[in-house]
This record gives structure tokens, C-alpha cells and sequence, in this order.
């Protein structure tokens, strides 16, 4: 368990745990998961937010073709510094709204 999950209560830990969600389909394409979802923490494997790898990913840390998550690699991506519009068309072909992380703006030019 990293210093970030030690330092809280067991009231704390408790609800974190019941917080993380963890989904990945059974079926692969060229060795990854069509999907995967690594949303929040999960302190049975010592991680404090998700590692998501699959042809489409979601999570903290995103790879995939289409990934989305606060550090996304990929084809299509959906984050702090990138948005692709092809993610959003992905997800309302399947009725779904593709979960954002912040985004932070532009810098100035000077």
C-alpha cells in the first residue's frame, strides 16, 4: 500500500475501497482487452488510482486506442491536455457520456 493510502483512517481506507471499480472484458484483440476500466483505488494491488490497458481504456492512467483517464496514451484520447473528438463519437454510438477528467487550460502566450 502506498504513503498516500497509509495515511488515512480505516473509516477513510474503507470507503476509498468500496469507491475503486474495476471492469474488463473477457474477449482480446492482438493481446489486450477490447475494454478496461480502472476507476479509483484499489489497495488489494497497492494502487491509489486505476491503470486501465485495453483497446479502449479508462482510468488514471489510460493506454489504449481510445483511452480516457488523467495521463491518457493512445490513438484517441480524452484528457487534461488532449480531447479527441473521436472518443465522444465512440461513446455515443453506444449511448454512453465519456467521463472527463479536468481539463486545464491553454497557456498564455507571451
Amino acid at each position: 500500500m502506498d504513503d498516500a493510502l497509509a495515511a488515512l483512517t480505516p473509516a477513510q481506507r474503507e470507503l476509498l475501497m468500496r469507491a475503486g471499480v474495476r471492469r474488463r472484458s473477457a474477449n482480446e484483440f492482438l493481446g489486450l482487452p477490447w475494454y478496461h476500466v480502472a476507476l479509483g483505488p484499489d489497495p488489494a494491488r497497492g494502487q491509489s488510482r486505476g491503470h486501465a490497458k485495453g483497446v479502449i481504456a479508462v482510468g488514471g492512467a489510460a493506454v489504449g486506442h481510445y483511452a480516457i483517464g488523467g495521463a491518457p496514451s493512445g490513438t484517441y484520447v480524452a484528457g487534461p491536455e488532449r480531447v479527441d473528438r473521436a472518443v465522444f463519437d465512440l461513446f455515443a454510438s453506444a449511448g454512453l457520456e465519456v467521463p472527463m477528467p479536468p481539463v486545464r487550460p491553454p497557456a498564455r502566450a507571451r
